[in-house]
């Protein structure tokens, strides 16, 4: 079988086509995957069809999908992940808000908090999160503690009269 024979233009897509269209084309056209592009016409990544379906349906697991060692619960509010765990992964598999501008993963925003090289044990609070250096390996961080600290609850305001009335 010729190569050739198989192949097929690349699958073209803006990074602003909405989820619905998409899902649609990929039906029309027959196509599992498309390449993603930008404005400028840069490529920006792919999507397929699992991709898609999993923003409707949620985590599809299929024969390909490795199990999640990366996450080992210590207790009921502690995680220990592996340094390299990817910061967008980790908000939004724990549904937090850590900042990715700048770092690619927890270990290097953690880094950045504590400024400077990290030592194993060395702790760092951010934004209702407790971070421990469990393991390092030379200067990277190979393993975190992830404390999930329970917010305390909001306090109460004075109805919106009674503030109204002591303030005129």
């Amino acid at each position: 079988v010729q190569v050739e024979t198989l192949l097929r233009d690349a699958y073209i897509v803006p990074e602003t086509k909405d989820l619905a269209a998409l899902l649609a084309d990929f039906r029309r056209a027959k196509f599992h995957i498309a390449v993603v592009v930008d404005e400028y016409g840069t490529m920006a990544g792919i999507v397929t069809l699992e991709d898609l379906l999993e923003e409707i349906v949620g985590e599809i697991e299929d024969e390909f999908d490795l199990p999640d060692e990366s996450v080992e619960h210590v207790d009921e509010n502690t995680v220990r992940i592996d340094g390299t765990f990817p910061i967008d992964d980790f908000n939004e598999k724990f549904r937090v808000e850590l900042p990715i501008e700048d770092y690619h993963t927890v270990a290097g925003f953690v880094f950045h908090l504590i400024g400077r090289a990290p030592a194993e044990g060395d702790e760092v609070d951010y934004d209702g999160l407790h971070f421990k250096v469990a393991e390092i390996e030379g200067s990277r961080i190979e393993k975190l503690e992830v404390q999930f600290v329970v917010a305390p609850a909001p306090e109460q305001d004075e109805p919106h009269e009674e503030r109204a009335a002591a303030e005129g």
